[in-house]
């Protein structure tokens, strides 16, 4: 009866659960599957929580004062770059008025770095949201998975209830036909 309807004792050979606590009777592959799964899942939480965390962080937080902002690469090479234009900005103004050919390209400069610099920033916080998207996602994955795998395993035990009480009947049987 075990076999055809799918009853299998993944225990065999293992004394105790993971976390160290002795195991009691049978555990079949969709509890183990259940169990491996649920751990997955609890992670999976953690993962998202920091990063809705993090993403509610980034929305409130200035923009441009973002850690992940201040520490992206193409980030710090274009506020360099700023600086230098800015600075020699600040050389020229004083001197030359300000339709001086040399003095206007400074300032397109500044400005389409500092379109540059909103552009980069932007995208640092957009990867911020994406990653807690992604986190959301993998945790509702994963639930669905758990909410399918306790459903199996409630199936499981029924049938497992019946694969006992057919145990014991046949159990009984055996000590009967001993007596006579």
């Amino acid at each position: 009866y075990a076999r055809s309807v799918g009853l299998i004792d993944a225990s065999a050979g293992i004394g105790a659960s993971e976390d160290g606590a002795q195991m009691q009777g049978p555990r079949s592959l969709v509890t183990s599957d259940l169990v491996a799964l649920n751990g997955a899942y609890s992670a999976a939480r953690a993962a998202r929580v920091a990063a809705e965390q993090r993403w509610r962080q980034a929305q409130q937080s200035d923009l441009m004062s973002l850690p992940e902002v201040q520490a992206d690469p193409t980030y710090a090479r274009t506020l360099e770059a700023r600086t230098q234009v800015a600075s020699e900005y600040a050389k020229q103004r004083p001197v030359q008025k300000p339709d001086f050919p040399a003095v206007q390209q400074l300032g397109a400069q500044l400005t389409s770095l500092d379109r540059d610099l909103t552009h980069i920033a932007a995208a640092v916080r957009s990867s911020i949201r994406d990653r807690y998207q992604t986190a959301l996602r993998q945790e509702e994955a994963l639930a669905a998975n758990v909410v399918a795998l306790k459903r199996d395993t409630q199936k499981e035990d029924r049938k497992s209830t019946r694969l006992n009480s057919s145990h014991r009947c046949i159990s009984y049987a055996v000590f009967c036909l001993k007596k006579k």
